[in-house]
C-alpha cells in the first residue's frame, strides 16, 4: 500500500472516488488520507503488553486486514476505535453511502443496488 494524493473530496467526481478505492488497500488507504482510519500503528499495547503492529492479511475478517503484533501475533482491527467499528458492512460500502449521501443521491433502492447491501 502505498500513500498518494487525493484531490479535494468536495470536488471528486465519481471516476476519481471510484479509482480511490479500487481494491480493499487502496480503500484503507484512502481512508487514512482522510483521517477516517488512522496512519501509522497503533500506539496500543497488545494483550501480551507489547507495542509492536503490523498491517497482517487476514481473511477472516470483512476487510482483509487487521493489526498483528509482530511478537505474539495478536490481533487487533483496524476499525478499533473509529467511525467504522461496529458495522457489518465493508469500508467501500460505508464509503459509497457516505459519497452518495453527499451527492443527495438517496433513494433506497439505488443505494441497495449500488452498495451491494441485503
Amino acid at each position: 500500500m502505498s500513500i498518494f494524493p487525493i484531490a479535494p473530496v468536495d470536488n471528486m467526481t465519481m471516476l476519481e472516488f471510484f479509482d480511490c478505492k479500487r481494491t480493499v488497500s487502496d480503500t484503507i488507504v484512502f481512508c487514512q488520507n482522510l483521517g477516517l482510519l488512522p496512519l501509522g500503528t497503533p500506539k496500543v499495547e497488545c494483550p501480551n503488553r507489547h507495542i509492536d503492529w503490523y498491517l497482517g492479511v487476514f481473511s477472516d475478517v470483512i476487510d482483509g486486514y487487521v493489526w498483528r503484533c509482530k511478537i505474539c501475533k495478536a490481533r487487533r482491527s483496524i476499525r478499533d476505535d473509529t467511525f467504522f467499528s461496529g458495522s457489518h458492512l465493508t469500508l467501500s460500502q460505508m464509503l459509497d453511502l457516505i459519497f452518495y449521501w453527499s451527492q443527495k443521491i438517496d433513494s433506497v433502492e439505488f443505494l441497495h443496488r449500488h452498495c451491494k447491501m441485503q
